[in-house]
């Protein structure tokens, strides 16, 4: 099977898709992340699973790129703290937009229901 490449608006030069899998600590992003990683290359896709975005590697070949948790998950975050969400999002301006973003929407009390939770650092109670 050909390994289909993307184009960003950016670039004229394919590149592998940028795929984000986002949702609360414990709702199984990193299961999701792995099970979609091992998907993709059964498929004969160049895939690479990391936690935090490697633009440059993105850009660089066909690789696609799963991003366990972007830039959404600070912007959620810091908002959920009481901080104006424009204020919020002013940071994000101008990084690379995925080209694909799963959210895993799972409620705080089945997340709970799972081991470790509350002791992320966003989640941790006070």
């Amino acid at each position: 099977m050909e390994n289909p490449t993307f184009s960003s608006e950016a670039s004229a030069k394919p590149r592998g898709a940028f795929i984000v899998v986002e949702g609360l600590d414990r709702s199984g992003k990193s299961t999701q992340c792995a099970k979609l990683r091992s998907f993709l290359e059964s498929s004969g896709h160049l895939t690479e699973l990391w936690r935090s975005l490697m633009e440059e590697k993105l850009k660089g070949g066909t690789t696609t790129l799963i991003v366990d948790s972007y830039s959404y998950s600070g912007v959620a975050f810091s908002s959920a703290k009481g901080l104006g969400i424009e204020w919020c999002k002013a940071p994000e301006v101008g990084l690379l937009a995925p080209d694909s973003v799963l959210y895993l929407d799972i409620s705080p009390e089945r997340a709970a229901e799972r081991g470790g939770y509350g002791d992320e650092r966003y989640e941790c109670r006070m």
